[in-house]
């Protein structure tokens, strides 16, 4: 789970580069959030390509329901990446006090990167770890916690 600290916006991003041309990216993912009446809380997911501005692909925002909304509730969402190679980096934009972002065995988060391989194999990639930062204004007291097996 990641929650910004103090109403801070911050942002959790996933980065992975490939010099194979990624065809489209399918997205996976579990943001709750307080419907707050000021409409302040927000997640976004968002995805650049070589360095170049982030593309929105998905947004939850506050519904003002007064209540906790999209515990366990997945979104999806596809982007097309036109073949692109280089660095692809999935960004997730976090805004108020009342957000967080779950990833868990029972609900995992994904982001899946389709890649034209053409005449080689189809790539197969071992279970492992992928880099994962956190930014946020001034110092970040973000906690980034992992369970499970």
């Amino acid at each position: 789970m990641v929650s910004c600290p103090d109403a801070k916006p911050c942002t959790a991003t996933y980065e992975l580069t490939t010099g194979y041309p990624a065809a489209g990216l399918d997205l996976t993912w579990f943001p709750r959030l307080f419907g707050d009446a000021a409409g302040a809380n927000g997640a976004v997911a968002e995805v650049s390509v070589n360095g170049g501005p982030f593309r929105l692909v998905d947004a939850f925002l506050s519904t003002r329901s007064g209540r906790w909304d999209g515990l366990e509730v997945m979104r999806r969402a596809s982007l097309d990446l036109g073949g692109a190679t280089g660095t692809i980096r999935v960004r997730f934009r976090l805004t108020g006090d009342g957000v967080q972002l779950w990833s868990s065995p029972q609900t995992p988060q994904a982001a899946v990167v389709a890649l034209d391989t053409r005449s080689l194999p189809a790539l197969a990639l071992t279970p492992g770890e992928t880099q994962l930062t956190a930014a946020c204004p001034g110092e970040c007291g973000l906690t980034f916690g992992f369970g499970g097996e």
